[in-house]
């Protein structure tokens, strides 16, 4: 059914284009492959219908391809139907009486009605080679009627093919172009039909490439929103691990001003003690000047302290600063006042100074302070 299907088509196109001897031998062949497998599967009717359609005049007509019918002929024979026989032996009583007999067999095996009109056909043929005018119109009115009730369009331009030479041949040429009309008109509805399926195909192929783009876009989307998302987590997890680092760090840090811190606050107490220590000393402030000026102090100072005077004098004004930032006396005063109250005049001096001297900030420092007092 395949073959013969992509044959009718085949012979659609051959009966719109006209003369295509190679359209033709394409057709023929696919009629022929159909034929033999419906003898093969002992599929008569069907072995018939496709047998008269093997017989149109755009197959015989050719003498190539009327030379390749003969086995095919020579095989219908053996199966012991007598119509192609009797038509080569000019019994043409016998071959329409075959005929008929083959278009009972076809609608008792309930075989689709494009057989029964190949088999009208066949039988307009054998009229016309007996010359009976007024029958072979008949049949080929009745094919006509048969082709129009059934949708049978293919079977219908034949025969309004066969209707068109066969009233030119009689001189008849007002009908023969009325069926010519019929043909053209029937073809362009055709041809219509196969442009606007043409069409139809086009939109539903634009409409799947269509379809395919926006799939893979979405794909594509799809992989660089995944690409995004990784990125996203990685450096999420690269700015978690930086914050535990830096976190740790801070920890670290405020316990070792912690530490320093109270290595000041001991510094700054044992000071005190020593002021008070000496408060008990019968030397007079003239004693001391006179004790100042005996000494050398440079000398001493550095090699006593390590440090030039410069140097020790700065300390002295960071530990009192130091002292200043945590008293409420100076607690109305900023960083900068403390600095200034203690004789360094620049901020950046004096945090230079003073972490010098501690190892931390003075606002380091000072933040520490207050979170001891608030643990105390």
């Amino acid at each position: 059914m395949i073959n013969l299907n992509m044959a009718n088509i085949k012979s659609v196109f051959l009966d719109v284009q006209g003369d295509q001897p190679q359209l033709a031998r394409a057709t023929l062949q696919l009629y022929r492959k159909a034929f033999y497998q419906s003898v093969e599967i002992r599929k008569w009717p069907l072995a018939v219908g496709i047998f008269t359609n093997m017989l149109d005049e755009n197959f015989v007509g050719e003498p190539l391809l009327y030379s390749q019918l003969r086995k095919d002929i020579a095989a219908f024979k053996r199966m012991h139907i007598t119509c192609v026989e009797a038509i080569q032996s000019h019994d043409y009583a016998r071959a329409l009486a075959a005929t008929y007999a083959m278009e009972r067999n076809i609608e008792s095996r309930d075989t689709p009605k494009r057989f029964a009109a190949d088999a009208l056909g066949l039988r307009t043929k054998i009229f016309n080679l007996m010359h009976d005018d007024r029958r072979a119109v008949e049949t080929m009115l009745k094919g006509v009627d048969l082709c129009k009730s059934n949708h049978i369009d293919d079977g219908l331009m034949h025969f309004y093919v066969m209707l068109n030479k066969f009233y030119l041949s009689r001189g008849d040429s007002a009908k023969a172009q009325q069926y010519r009309l019929d043909y053209l008109e029937l073809k362009e509805k055709i041809l219509t039909e196969n442009n606007l399926q043409s069409v139809s195909r086009l939109e539903f192929l634009y409409e799947l490439r269509e379809a395919n783009t926006t799939v893979e876009r979405l794909t594509e989307q799809k992989h660089w929103q995944n690409i995004i998302t990784t990125v996203i987590i990685v450096f999420a997890i690269i700015v978690s691990l930086l914050l535990v680092f830096l976190f740790r760090s801070y920890r670290r840090a405020m316990r070792t001003n912690r530490i320093l811190y109270r290595h000041v606050q001991d510094s700054l107490h044992r000071e005190e003690e020593d002021k008070t220590k000496y408060k008990g000393s019968r030397l007079t402030d003239d004693a001391k000047e006179l004790l100042a000026q005996r000494i050398e102090v440079s000398q001493v100072i550095n090699e006593h302290y390590g440090k030039n005077f410069k140097a020790l004098l700065n300390e002295c004004r960071i530990r009192e600063a130091c002292r200043r930032l945590t008293d409420a006396d100076y607690g109305h005063l900023t960083i900068e006042g403390v600095a200034i109250s203690v004789g360094i005049k620049s901020r950046s001096h004096f945090s230079s100074y003073f972490k010098q001297v501690t190892g931390m900030s003075p606002s380091v420092y000072q933040k520490i302070s207050k979170e001891e007092e608030k643990t105390d």
